[in-house]
Parts: C-alpha cells; structure tokens; sequence
C-alpha cells in the first residue's frame, strides 16, 4: 500500500511549502488530497534483443543538423 495524491494521481512524496505539506506535483494541501491505494503488480516486457526500434520505418536521410 501506498499514499498517493487523490487529485493528480502522484505516488511520490509530498512536499513543504510554508510550513505546510502539499503534493509535489500538483500543490494540493497532502491533509486533504492523500489517499492510500494498493500497490498494482506488473507482468514483466517481454522485449527480444532481435526486436528493432519502434520506427526501423523511419527514413534515415534525415540530417541531424537541419533544424539548427
């Protein structure tokens, strides 16, 4: 289990503004916007080292130095 921001959904830790706890994230005051929810279990990625990039489609006559 784990403490959360209700309002943005930010599972890192809160904050100190002034003397007060907020969210890191979205500033909210932590009294009001903590929630505890359940940590969720992931299925590890099953990438092979034979799978290619996302865009091996891409076109390589690109030149990295056009938009300079």
């Amino acid at each position: 289990m784990h403490a959360e921001c209700k309002y943005c959904d930010n599972p890192m830790p809160p904050t100190t503004c002034g003397g007060d706890l907020i969210c890191s994230r979205c500033g909210a005051e932590w009294a009001d916007a903590r929630m505890i929810c359940e940590d969720e279990e992931y299925e590890s990625l099953d990438i092979d080292e034979d799978d290619g990039p996302l865009f091996d489609d891409y076109d390589d006559d690109w030149e990295d130095d056009q938009y300079e």
